[in-house]
């Protein structure tokens, strides 16, 4: 399949000029001499981590498929390829584009073919003027996908690499080890619940929820690493006492939900909990909360929303599920 070259490629081919970590390459066969010679670099970004859904070693792939080519020698011909293979789990194309000094558009065209025994996608980037010498180029190929829960989990991953073909083949690995620790299975937790409605006022025309009781769900396919922990933060003008009643696990009696901590001010009044139990895949935890309130006068200048949110300590095997944080914006105060 050949693919063109994006407006948009070129713009964000040309933004990343900064922050690159290098790693030379040999002078391929067609710069053999000695004033030619090219160098492939790949562009730093913000890592993705990539989960599987066993407890693999844990790797990151860059956000971007890109790198820069630098010609640190003389003109080299037409006719240079920079290939990228990636999963395309991983990876959507952009419509690769070369961008020059200021941005400028380089001649170039693509291909992309998919291995039916791998399942690796490799993005073939020709480059159709010479080279000239001292130039730079950032060669951009495709962007991560916006992976979330529950589609974060990518079963045997396949490579991300970046090759140089210009004679010879010159190929670099853009997957990098996360860091120290071994493996992780990955884990995470849902935070849904239910609210307690509040009215005041001529009519009850004003309104207030505060949470009523909370559910945590665990993803998995891993344990959490450590017990649930949650903090409660409403309005103190509102609500003046937190406190936890029963907890379930699984339908079954949890234990002692225990306050930590108490943070009390003019503008918010927050509780801190922590309990004794770790959520494996498909645990369901139900705490049902206790509040007493207050009834204001009138309307009030300002409110604080009421929010609930997980405290666990995380790590790069937690998965995002969007619903750490529990909270609503539909409060009717002035």
């Amino acid at each position: 399949m050949t693919l063109s070259m994006s407006r948009r490629g070129l713009l964000a081919a040309a933004s990343l000029s900064a922050g690159v970590t290098v790693l030379a390459v040999s002078p391929p066969a067609l710069a053999a001499t000695a004033e030619t010679g090219l160098t492939l670099t790949p562009v730093g970004d913000r890592p993705l981590a990539v989960r599987t859904p066993d407890a693999a070693p844990r790797t990151t792939c860059p956000q971007q498929l890109a790198v820069r080519i630098a010609n640190t020698g003389g003109s080299v011909p037409a006719g240079a390829q920079i290939e990228f293979a990636y999963d395309a789990r991983l990876y959507a194309a952009t419509g690769p584009v070369i961008a020059g000094p200021g941005g400028r558009r380089v001649d170039a065209a693509a291909t992309t073919t998919t291995d039916p025994k791998t399942g690796v996608t490799t993005c073939r980037v020709t480059v159709r003027e010479p080279i000239p010498a001292a130039a730079q180029l950032v060669v951009l190929a495709g962007t991560a996908h916006p992976l979330r829960f529950p589609y974060d989990l990518v079963r045997r991953p396949g490579d991300t690499a970046a090759t140089l073909v210009a004679g010879t083949r010159t190929r670099h690995d853009l997957r990098r080890s996360a860091g120290t620790g071994g493996a992780r299975t990955p884990w995470g937790i849902e935070l849904t619940g239910g609210w307690a409605a509040q009215a005041w006022g001529d009519g009850h025309r004003f309104r207030y929820y505060r949470p009523a009781g909370l559910r945590l769900r665990g993803t998995g396919p891993g344990k959490a690493p450590h017990p649930v922990s949650f903090a409660v933060s409403v309005d103190p003008r509102l609500v003046t006492t937190v406190t936890a009643g029963t907890a379930t696990l699984n339908g079954k009696p949890a234990g002692r939900v225990r306050r930590i901590a108490v943070t009390r001010t003019a503008a918010v009044h927050e509780t801190r909990w922590t309990t004794t139990v770790r959520l494996g895949a498909g645990d369901i935890l139900d705490v049902v909360l206790h509040t007493t309130t207050r009834t204001p006068d009138g309307p009030l200048p300002t409110i604080k929303h009421p929010t609930v949110e997980l405290t666990m300590p995380g790590d790069d095997a937690q998965r995002t599920t969007g619903r750490e944080t529990l909270t609503r914006y539909d409060a009717i105060w002035e």
